[in-house]
């Protein structure tokens, strides 16, 4: 999903933090519409829109808005009417996306980011005006798979 993720935006011209901010620019760029209204937030999979609570902070509105173009770009369905496994799968992989979606890695490489996880953290929560858990995660989830890829390269150095 992270490299369906990184070709999509890149094929729409999302090349740096900055451009993940104009939300209308990102929905449009999908061919989804994006409303703000005083309504509940939420996504219409067939329609293609998705609305947003404009009473809402700026960090929120980003994570509700990368959530729900989840489920319209990749989801199928109403849930509200679907089983709750099939509901539960998908919420997960809208929250998988919201990660990729909001600090793609292929930026990550633009960036000079601290060393130290105290620097490192509140440095990408500013720079893809993400909250300081979701930055972290993020962060832990990239260290897990360098490490990883470390350890594989000397599993295959030492054969």
């Amino acid at each position: 999903m992270e490299q369906w993720i990184s070709s999509a935006l890149l094929e729409n011209g999302i090349c740096t933090p900055g451009d993940l901010f104009d939300l209308e620019w990102v929905a449009e760029a999908f061919d989804v519409k994006l409303l703000f209204s005083d309504s509940p937030s939420f996504s219409d999979n067939e329609l293609r829109v998705i609305f947003i609570n404009k009473h809402l902070d700026d960090i929120i509105v980003r994570l509700i808005f990368f959530h729900e173009l989840c489920h319209v770009l990749r989801h199928a369905g109403d849930q509200r009417y679907m089983p709750e496994l099939f509901e539960e799968a998908q919420e997960y992989e809208a929250d998988a996306f919201v990660l990729y979606a909001t600090m793609p890695f292929y930026m990550f490489s633009q960036l000079s980011i601290p060393q130290s996880k105290g620097e490192a953290v509140p440095f990408v929560a500013d720079v893809f005006n993400v909250s300081l858990d979701l930055a972290d995660q993020r962060l832990e989830q990239i260290f897990r798979r360098e490490m990883q890829g470390d350890w594989l390269l000397n599993i295959v150095a030492k054969n």
